[in-house]
């Protein structure tokens, strides 16, 4: 989850050994020239799916040519078995700054 913005803002992600994805963080419907505040205050902006129920690593890194990297959060979700059921737990991680 990151903001939206008048400007290019974008942030490169990788997760594990997949390759990077650049996630755009401009607003399409706003145009202004840099150094003004967001547009929209969060978007969720990307995801993944159908990884495997293991730890991964996930690296948020400035995109060629870039000037910021943008991340205000993260939601993901559990995958707990047992004998009896299993259950997805969806969670939320802010990220302070």
């Amino acid at each position: 989850m990151a903001p939206l913005w008048p400007y290019p803002v974008n942030t490169e992600l990788t997760v594990d050994s997949f390759s990077p994805e650049l996630v755009s963080m401009v607003d399409p419907s706003h145009t202004t020239a840099s150094g003004t505040a967001e547009t929209v205050s969060y978007s969720v902006l990307w995801g993944m799916t159908a990884l495997e129920n293991t730890t991964h690593t996930l690296v948020a890194s400035m995109a060629v040519g870039g000037q910021f990297v943008v991340m205000d959060g993260l939601m993901c979700c559990l995958r707990f078995f047992s004998s009896r059921y299993s259950s997805f737990i969806p969670f939320f991680i802010a990220i302070p700054f």
